[in-house]
């Protein structure tokens, strides 16, 4: 008998998650993995849990305040009436997790080799501040 690969098991376990789904429409599962290992929800939590608190701000993005660090740069910092957590890689690659709203929103830009400073900020800071501007919109 062949063993399967871990990526077929995961899919399945995503699979068979999904027939347990709250929503309605769409049944969904997800696993989050590392290599051969499923990630646990107490490390994400941990990864999301604060430790460095009100970094920057207003200082350095348009529609997130009350900026937090979490471990392996994951962020938290409220917009509008809603706390979003985030994290971000050099050129624009950013993910943002709004729970209350049971919500994700991926983004993703060109790489930017061997650009750093301000240049590279202005484009960084741009995508932050697009989703910013979005999430501060919503009821």
């Amino acid at each position: 008998m062949n063993k399967p690969e871990f990526d077929d098991i995961f899919m399945q376990l995503a699979v068979n998650l999904a027939k347990r789904s709250h929503c309605i429409k769409r049944h969904v599962g997800a696993v989050l993995t590392k290599d051969t290992r499923i990630i646990s929800s107490e490390w994400i939590d941990d990864a999301l849990h604060p430790y460095s608190f009100d970094l920057y701000g207003r200082e350095i993005f348009d529609y997130f305040e009350q900026l937090n660090l979490g471990y392996m740069n994951w962020f938290s910092a409220k917009s509008g009436n809603y706390t979003v957590y985030f994290s971000w890689g050099h050129g624009g690659q950013h993910i943002f997790l709004l729970h209350e709203l049971n919500m994700i929103i991926v983004t993703t830009a060109d790489y930017m080799p061997g650009q750093d400073g301000d240049e590279a900020w202005k484009k960084q800071k741009s995508i932050t501040d697009m989703v910013g501007k979005y999430i501060s919109k919503l009821p």
